[in-house]
């Protein structure tokens, strides 16, 4: 059903481009590269920061878990001196 719909919404946009294409091709070429690069640039941006955001992230979990298997280490080492 959903695909149906955006097959046909699709249909639309292409009638409208071509439409849009006879008036003035210059103008709808320059309009669509620039948002392009914005869009690229937004995306790249993002995503560069969620990758950051994850690897502190991850990075962080390690150094906690890494200090709790040191914990436990001594905490046994005591023990078990004991």
């Amino acid at each position: 059903m959903t695909m149906t719909m955006i097959r046909e919404e699709e249909e639309e946009e292409q009638e409208d481009d071509d439409d849009d294409d006879d008036d003035d091709d210059d103008d709808s070429d320059d309009d669509d590269d620039d948002d392009d690069d914005d869009d690229d640039d937004d995306y790249s941006d993002d995503d560069a920061m969620m990758m950051m955001v994850m690897m502190m992230f991850k990075t962080k979990m390690m150094m906690m878990m890494m200090m709790m298997m040191m914990m436990m280490m001594l905490m046994m080492m005591m023990m078990m001196l004991r």
